[in-house]
């Protein structure tokens, strides 16, 4: 009987903490199983992105410093620790808006770790030196000896962009199971390792519904592997597929050249993983509706807001919010506006960074966040009188709005000291 290899790198048992339900998460990450560089040993190829928003900076006077730990712990089926990495960043800009990813700044660590095959749980922490803000990822691997395999795969890379360079190949990797945000489709990397001398194959793809078991989408591709004992195969899906509500299985069969689909004795290799397409702002607000018309209050008049808010049913008040929204569309020819994805990210920015004794959002700084934007620049002082000392934050804007926050408890409870009202609503400037 014919030994099949079938990989299951990145599937269901993704897991997050202190995740918000934000259009952008804290931070990404992603690791897929390779071949590794001996006969018994598999290689994961590990990456996290994460995004200068997501830490909070120190104005130096030269320029805005964040710094971070990230750990990453690997361990075993018996739950013994076999990787423990520590990274240590520090990241300097000169504009405060680079520190609030303005045009998506980030740092990014890559790399391998190289272990025997077995049952593993990869957990990554972040943890931001100066917030104290605590972030968590992780989940479960398994690694094979690929060298039991006449044919095999590795895992799946989810790829946003592929460039061709001097006959070489430039990839883009997705860092996410998350496929909502790329509007023009996606690659599906792997590596399939041949020691039979197969010239070629043919390659089965299929979304698959978790939740219907429903194949939502199929194609067939044929692979010329002739002469090459590892092949890198990149393989399209189109922006046009009708995905399930939830979580997706990406799955690719490998067969003979000459069967397409065929029975299961047929089959050489199978490689999976899960994706999402989900745009987290919008199930946010679709499940959370009554949060978000509350939150309307700084771009809103009273009589829209009235209005939204005495819908005679959730249904109609869906509706009328959606309605009050699209007149902020600036590209009411997409799927996205970015008007309300704007809003409700400040929002969730002022929750995360500016909570007192209420809600972020209610915050003086975070009204002025959400009317406003991230500002061009923050200065700190302190005087003391007596016993007590205040602590005082200046945002200047480049238009010269300037806003002047006290914090006379130590507690972080800034309030607005000039001007003493803000009586603008939030108007979309991209």
């Amino acid at each position: 009987m014919r030994k099949i290899f079938f990989a299951m790198a990145l599937i269901s048992n993704f897991y997050l903490a202190a995740q918000s339900d934000s259009e952008q998460e804290d931070f990404y990450m992603d690791a897929v199983i390779f071949k590794g560089d001996k006969t018994d040993s598999a290689r994961i190829d590990f990456f996290c992105i994460i995004p200068n928003k997501t830490l909070h900076f120190t104005n130096t006077g030269e320029s805005h410093v964040a710094k971070y730990e990230l750990i990453v712990n690997i361990t075993d089926s018996l739950n013994n620790k076999v990787v423990t990495h520590k990274y240590d960043k520090i990241i300097k800009v000169k504009e405060y808006t680079a520190a609030q990813s303005a045009n998506g700044e980030f740092s990014k660590i890559q790399e391998q770790y190289y272990l025997p095959a077995g049952n593993y749980k990869i957990k990554t922490i972040l943890h931001d030196s100066f917030s104290k803000n605590e972030y968590e990822k992780g989940r479960n691997m398994t690694l094979v000896n690929f060298s039991e395999y006449p044919i095999s795969s590795s895992g799946i890379l989810l790829v946003s962009a592929i460039e061709e360079n001097e006959k070489k190949f430039i990839i883009t990797p997705h860092i996410s199971d998350n496929i909502g945000t790329l509007q023009s489709g996606y690659f599906a990397f792997f590596e399939l390792y041949n020691s039979l001398h197969y010239n070629e194959v043919s390659i089965h793809s299929e979304i698959i519904d978790n939740e219907t078991k429903e194949v939502i989408y199929s194609d067939n591709t044929v692979k010329n592997i002739k002469d090459s004992a590892t092949s890198q195969i990149y393989i399209h899906f189109p922006n046009t597929i009708n995905y399930g509500r939830k979580l997706n299985t990406l799955k690719i069969t490998i067969y003979p050249a000459s069967k397409n689909a065929a029975d299961n004795n047929d089959i050489l290799a199978v490689t999976q993983r899960s994706i999402r397409n989900v745009s987290h702002l919008l199930s946010k607000i679709s499940a959370n509706l009554d949060d978000a018309i509350r939150q309307m209050r700084y771009v809103a008049s009273n009589s829209e807001f009235k209005s939204i808010k005495e819908a005679k049913n959730d249904k109609d008040k869906l509706k009328r919010f959606e309605d009050f929204w699209r007149k902020f569309d600036p590209t009411p020819n997409t799927e996205r506006n970015e008007a309300l994805e704007e809003y409700y990210y400040r929002i969730d920015y002022a929750n995360k960074n500016f909570k007192s004794y209420t809600e972020g959002w209610l915050t003086d700084k975070g009204h002025v966040f959400v009317v406003y934007g991230p500002p061009n620049a923050v200065d700190r002082s302190s005087s003391s009188a007596y016993s007590t000392s205040t602590v005082y934050e200046k945002w200047t804007y480049y238009n010269n709005r300037v806003f002047i926050f006290y914090d006379a408890t130590g507690f972080g409870d800034f309030r607005l000291s000039s001007p003493s009202v803000v009586s603008e609503l939030y108007e979309y400037h991209p």
